[in-house]
This record gives C-alpha cells, sequence and structure tokens, in this order.
C-alpha cells in the first residue's frame, strides 16, 4: 500500500515539470479533464523521461500531453486530457463524453511520433469523462502497459568510401552503411572528399551517425591515402628520313623521369595503340591521345597527338592501275613489269630489296617471314609504283 500511494503522490507532483514537448503536442487547457495511467514501452523497452505522450481526438487534434514519469526504470503515463469548451466552439480543445481518442508517443531520442500501437493498427480508446482530474475509470491502471512499436532504423556509421585517391582528383561523394550522419577531416567539404586540396599522405576521415546519447551513435573512421599525381612529361618526336628511304622510321614518344605506363588510343579508329611509351611505324596515321599512368596507379590524359606513319609516307604514291596479287606460295605477281620489290614489316624494317627483276612475277623468300603476319610491298614497275599491304 505504501508503494502504490507513493506512486500516486510521484504521478501526482509530476504534473507542470514535464520538459518542452515537440509542437504537434500543444494543448489548450481546459476546466474539464480526466488522466489516464499506465505504462509505456517502446518495442518491449521501457520509454525514458525524455519522452512525451500525448491523446489526439478524431479529428486529429491534441486533448493532451505530458512528459512520461519514470520511476525505478518503469515508464509511467500520467496523462489529462482535456474535456473541449463548449463556451468556445470555434476551437476544439479536447474531448466530448461520445468521442473516442488515440494514443501517441514522441520518442526524443529519435524525433519520431509513434501511434498506439503501432501505424497500420491504431487503436482508439473511449469512455473519457469530465473527472475534475481524477483518474478516468478504465483508464487508471498503473500497471496497464501500452507498448508502442517503432521500426527498428538502421544504425550503422561504416565507411563505404575507399581509397586510394590521386592528387589532383576530383571531389569523391563520401558514402557510409547509413546515411544522415556528418564527416569530418583534412580534404572534407559538404559531404565530399577532395583529393585535390591535399598533398600526397595518409589523412583521417571521421563519420559521426546520431547524436550523444541518442538510441544510434556510432563514430568511424578510416585512412584515405593520397598518391602523388603523374608528374612533369614531355612529348619527344623523333624523325629518321635517311638513305635509304625505305627505312625511314618516325616516332613519337612520351618522356618523363618518373616511372610510368603509356597507353595510346587512336580517336578516328577509336582502338587502342599499343602499350609501349612511343607511337612508332607499325601504328596507323591519325590523331591520337595518351594515357598515362605513374606507379602508384595515378593517370592523366594528354593532349591529342597527330601522328604521320613514315612508311605509309614513302609508299604514299602509287598507280591505281597497277594490279598486284601475292600466292600463299610466295609468287608475287603483276600486270606490269616489275623492275623493283621492297618488303617491309609493319615497323618499316626491311626484310627484301629486289633490283633489276624486269619480269612479271617474282618470288619473294623471306627466311625470317613470321606466318600470317602483315607486310608492305611495294613494287616498282614499268607503269609506275604500287603499294600493296598483305597478310603472308
Amino acid at each position: 500500500m505504501r508503494n502504490l500511494l507513493g506512486l500516486c503522490l510521484l504521478l501526482c507532483l509530476s504534473v507542470g515539470l514535464a520538459k518542452a514537448q515537440p509542437s504537434e503536442f500543444n494543448i489548450f487547457p481546459t476546466n474539464a479533464s480526466g488522466t489516464m495511467y499506465g505504462q509505456a514501452t517502446i518495442n518491449g523497452i521501457p520509454a525514458t523521461g525524455e519522452d512525451w505522450v500525448a491523446a489526439f481526438d478524431m479529428d486529429g487534434n491534441c486533448a493532451g500531453a505530458a512528459a512520461i514519469v519514470m520511476n525505478e526504470n518503469i515508464a509511467y503515463l500520467n496523462l489529462p486530457i482535456y474535456g473541449d469548451d463548449a463556451t468556445s466552439p470555434e476551437i476544439d480543445e479536447g474531448i466530448t463524453g461520445g468521442e473516442s481518442f488515440t494514443l501517441w508517443l514522441w520518442r526524443a531520442s529519435t524525433d519520431q511520433i509513434l501511434p498506439y500501437p503501432n501505424a497500420t493498427e491504431t487503436m482508439s480508446f473511449s469512455g473519457w469523462t469530465n473527472t475534475n482530474g481524477a483518474p478516468i475509470p478504465g483508464l487508471d491502471d498503473v500497471t496497464m502497459v501500452y507498448d508502442f512499436f517503432e521500426e527498428t532504423l538502421p544504425c550503422n556509421a561504416s565507411i563505404l568510401t575507399e581509397g586510394p585517391f590521386c592528387a589532383g582528383a576530383e571531389s569523391i561523394e563520401l558514402e557510409a552503411a547509413t546515411s544522415g550522419g556528418s564527416w569530418s577531416g583534412a580534404g572534407v567539404i559538404s559531404g565530399s572528399f577532395n583529393p585535390s586540396l591535399l598533398d600526397p599522405g595518409t589523412y583521417i576521415i571521421t563519420y559521426t551517425l546520431g547524436e550523444i546519447g541518442s538510441s544510434c551513435y556510432e563514430v568511424s573512421t578510416s585512412e584515405f591515402v593520397v598518391y602523388p599525381s603523374v608528374g612533369e612529361y614531355e612529348l619527344v618526336w623523333w624523325d629518321n628520313y635517311g638513305v635509304p628511304e625505305e627505312d625511314w622510321i618516325s616516332q613519337v614518344c612520351i618522356g618523363s623521369d618518373d616511372s610510368i605506363s603509356v597507353q595510346w588510343f587512336n580517336i578516328d579508329l577509336t582502338d587502342m595503340g599499343d602499350g609501349e611509351e612511343c607511337l612508332e611505324n607499325f601504328d596507323p596515321s591519325g590523331t591520337y591521345y595518351a594515357v598515362i599512368t605513374n606507379e602508384y596507379g595515378c593517370s592523366i590524359t594528354t593532349e591529342n597527338v597527330d601522328f604521320v606513319n613514315a612508311v605509309e609516307e614513302v609508299f604514299g604514291d602509287f598507280g591505281a592501275d597497277i594490279e598486284l596479287t601475292l600466292e600463299r606460295s610466295g609468287i608475287l605477281r603483276s600486270n606490269y613489269e616489275i623492275e623493283e620489290v621492297l618488303v617491309v614489316d609493319m615497323m618499316g624494317r626491311t626484310l627484301l630489296y629486289l633490283t633489276e627483276v624486269n619480269t612479271l612475277s617474282v618470288a619473294l623468300n623471306i627466311p625470317t617471314r613470321s606466318v600470317l603476319s602483315s607486310y608492305i610491298v611495294k613494287v616498282k614497275t614499268s607503269y609506275g609504283v604500287a603499294v600493296k599491304k598483305v597478310v603472308w
């Protein structure tokens, strides 16, 4: 009996001690009221003294609100529910004798307002009567537990964004397992990481989810490594237009003091060039750009380069009426008398040079020939010069 009297005294004294409620729980007290008792839990766990409970009439008006009262880790309801004031018909302050109401709980830690028992099966209560503030019959059981359901929100502050990053790179939007937190650390601006603002090195990035004391509060850190970007480089042009002309070679190379790899791309053919630092005779003439990658995996793209293949330059003049055929046996035939024959590989290296042939056909004997390789055959005839690219 002593404990029950103490509890009743505690509930009575708690009126007026409530902390600030959410704006949705604002009320208009009247002279008519009754008090609802009980206990409040959230997913089976007692609510806290920071939480509020409220009664709403069926039109959505707040008819009463009060903070949860804690005693020995039990969350008690001491909820005054006001009646409507008949003298102010323009305002619906509360409940009338035949009106039902619903019960709602504001959870301070998550700033969520939860209906009883849940959002899909909201329960309505009847039986309100004006008791002049005394307990409402049927709603006066302090041992009655009202369990509110709160959907469990994810609470995982793990940082998903991973490095390494390259100095000078564009900003990267940071990502965590659960959004809604705050980011901090060097190079962090508005939730993005900006390597271009930093020197190469290792930086600690912090993600904070929730507030201290809330049901969801986690802090995660991650080391972000920023590698050096590609250093200075130069385009080196090299042309060897010597004698004889069949040995002409042209190159364009990427030069750098750093350890780099180069990949050339032909923008006209939309295919890749070789994986070396240079464009050479086996690359077709065209417009190229190079992707330069340093030892840390950081890359840049060069400006466009116009490259002219020396072999194509040498063999650019030919007679359209000259017909050349190369048999699998290596016999070269022409519809005009053959005077000279030059065979080069796709790097411009001379493999065979015949003079004073003076026949319509000639056997091409190349001991170093690789089967099904590409070659360029230049033939000087009595009519003019012809060039044919063959796979032999």
